[in-house]
């Protein structure tokens, strides 16, 4: 038996590398065609510079790592000196960095600068590929590390657009609820999940549409060019995550969970991160069961860039730290024969249990400070938290914080104060602000674990009776024009605010 030594990707079936990777190209047309549509001539140009940038440079990369040890330059100009130098180049030479520059056109907004297109072209296959050893030797993916590049350098210029409409890189669906999670009800004002699942939004080109995505995927999977085991991974881990992050944000922000689980899952490039970039052979492990982990953490890693990290998307920052672990996967996979074991479903279910431990009470947390930091803005227009962070226990059990609030030269401009109403049938925590003139600035309802039709009746209350302006014996006289169970929540809720106002005119 003669053995012939080979690099990655390797194929187990009757199928050979170029096939597969003219199946990865047609699997692209549906994104590249409604980005064309969408977009017309500003996503022609980015699709343009980055295929002719990648195919030239690696050809260029290849031409300088294969140079025969006795060829002279001047012979590179002859027939036979050019022959001898690209005998070992092949048509996978071009329809692998063919798949790079159409992935990372894709994960670009339409009309980027042509120079950001190119440096971030330059970035994916020299640094991301050729400086490795170039096909199959690469360990990071080319078009995560240009885009992640670029990102980095040129961030403010990548501006989005919907339907040709510019608007501000920060206008993605995903930026609307980037700081806080139950502004989601603002967001699918704007951008319904219909319009999110066909593509009618801002965003990379190619990430938009998730139908478009899935139907390429279809394809991809059904011709077996690539394993949906990395794919499915990747979906369910973040799916399993976002799910309990959903519900964790309805306890203490009043949103539907199930709004903001099918939001989180439509939105950013997690369905083309799943299906284009993380299927990629050469730069993930050998094993099912090493890729099922390896999918497994992009998906986590995907989940706690979103909600405890400094960017709302997350997708090709993961790839790039899952890729670093593909070598330590398959090291410790040595040997296995690609039969699951008890031991495998433990360990990924640990971990992902952990992730949602952690980014459940993450969350949990910074929906409830981003909450009031929100109203404390609407509340009090000069507000600087700088300067204002000042607070303290009170003895009274319903005030349970106050805060001095001051404007950036340190003059007071009132205070604010946490009230939690207890009864048999749960608890409403309020924000009250009152001004330095002891007048009431608004009251919101930041949390609510009461029974749900409460909220209503009490929120209208609130809007009719404690209008701006209103002084603490007004607020003594008010008639609450409720009933039953809600009048004793109502009642609850005036008491305190006369608390409020009681310390306010007492504390100076």
């Amino acid at each position: 038996m003669k053995l012939i030594r080979e690099t990655s990707p390797y194929i187990r079936r009757k199928a050979n590398v170029a096939r597969m990777m003219i199946d990865v190209l047609i699997a692209l047309l549906p994104v590249v065609v409604f980005a064309i549509i969408k977009n017309g001539m500003k996503s022609v140009s980015v699709i343009a510079i980055s295929l002719v940038s990648m195919i030239l440079l690696e050809l260029l990369c290849v031409m300088f790592i294969k140079w025969p040890e006795d060829m002279k330059i001047k012979e590179l100009f002859s027939k036979e000196g050019f022959k001898k130098l690209y005998a070992k180049y092949t048509i996978n030479n071009i329809t692998a960095p063919a798949i790079s520059a159409i992935i990372y056109a894709m994960i670009l907004p339409a009309g980027t600068n042509w120079y950001v297109v190119l440096v971030g072209a330059v970035a994916g296959i020299v640094l991301g590929k050729m400086l490795f050893g170039g096909l199959g030797s690469n360990i990071f993916n080319p078009a995560a590390v240009g885009r992640v590049f670029v990102g980095l350098c040129f961030g403010s210029q990548l501006v989005y657009n919907n339907g040709g409409v510019d608007v501000a890189a920060g206008g993605t669906p995903l930026n609307y609820i980037a700081n806080n999670l139950s502004f989601v009800e603002t967001a699918l004002e704007n951008y319904t999940l219909k319009d999110m699942f066909l593509g009618n939004i801002p965003g990379s080109m190619g990430e938009v549409s998730a139908l478009m995505i899935l139907i390429g995927g279809a394809y991809l999977f059904a011709r077996r060019s690539a394993d949906f085991r990395p794919a499915a991974a990747m979906v369910g881990s973040f799916a399993v995550i976002t799910l309990v992050v959903s519900f964790v944000t309805a306890s203490v922000s009043m949103v539907d969970p199930l709004k903001l689980f099918a939001f989180e899952m439509l939105s950013g490039g997690l369905l083309f991160g799943a299906i284009y970039m993380i299927t990629d052979p050469v730069t993930s492990p050998t094993t099912k069961i090493g890729r099922i982990i390896y999918g497994v953490l992009v998906g986590s890693l995907t989940a706690l860039i979103r909600y405890a990290g400094a960017y709302p998307e997350g997708v090709a920052f993961s790839i790039l730290i899952a890729n670093m672990f593909v070598a330590v996967i398959d090291h410790f996979l040595l040997g296995n024969n690609n039969r699951y074991s008890w031991k495998h479903a433990v360990g990924i279910t640990v971990a992902v249990s952990l992730l949602c431990l952690i980014l459940g009470f993450t969350v949990a947390n910074k929906q409830g400070s981003n909450q009031i930091k929100e109203y404390k803005y609407e509340m009090f227009e000069a507000y600087d938290k700088a300067e204002s962070e000042s607070t303290r226990e009170f003895s009274v059990e319903q005030l349970k914080e106050r805060i001095d609030v001051k404007d950036e030269n340190g003059n007071l401009l009132g205070y604010l104060y946490t009230v939690r109403t207890y009864d048999a049938w749960g608890s409403l925590t309020l924000l009250v602000g009152i001004d330095k003139n002891n007048t009431l600035k608004d009251i919101k309802i930041i949390t609510n674990n009461q029974d749900a039709g409460v909220v209503p009746l009490i929120e209208t209350h609130i809007d009719k009776d404690y209008v701006s302006g209103i002084t603490v014996d007004q607020v003594k006289e008010l008639n609450l024009d409720l009933f039953g169970y809600y009048k004793m929540v109502g009642e609850n809720i005036k008491a305190m605010v006369v608390a409020a106002f009681a310390d306010c005119g007492g504390a100076q």
